[in-house]
């Protein structure tokens, strides 16, 4: 049996990030693709299988918050979004964990930071949504 390695959205609309984060991680062994608008990356989330995305807090069309709704709605799930940004505040912090981000990152990116902060939101979401399905298959067993 072979695994299907884990698909990571990049967004952010700096050509030169897209392009160091798609190749570090395609050769890290995880299947990358990069948009540099929130609107592209939202199709891309509603046409492909995506794992995890990695998005910019300053997008060129729309705010972070729209984009991480957009995908959330796209995919049909709460995919786990890593933030970044040059650009950090107290306040936005805040905000993005209150709508739901799951990590939020500093520009510029460390490359070794960026792979852990990958590795371990993934684990958190496959240990996540494995507690879900086994209390979703205990609870008709309890009624």
């Amino acid at each position: 049996m072979t695994l299907e390695p884990e698909h990571i959205l990049i967004i952010d609309d700096e050509e030169v990030v897209t392009d160091v984060l798609t190749e570090y991680l395609n050769e890290k062994g995880f299947l990358a693709s990069a948009s540099l608008s929130g609107g592209d990356g939202i199709d891309i989330a509603g046409r492909v299988h995506i794992d995890l995305v990695v998005l910019d807090k300053n997008l060129p069309d729309m705010s972070w918050e729209k984009a991480a709704e957009g995908i959330w709605e796209q995919s049909r799930r709460r995919v786990p979004i890593i933030m970044i940004t040059g650009y950090p505040s107290m306040e936005s912090v805040i905000d993005a964990y209150r709508l739901g981000i799951t990590r939020y990152l500093e520009k510029p990116l460390d490359l070794d930071r960026i792979k852990k902060a990958i590795h371990e939101t993934l684990l958190a979401d496959y240990l996540r949504r494995g507690f879900e399905e086994q209390i979703e298959n205990t609870l008709p067993r309890l009624h």
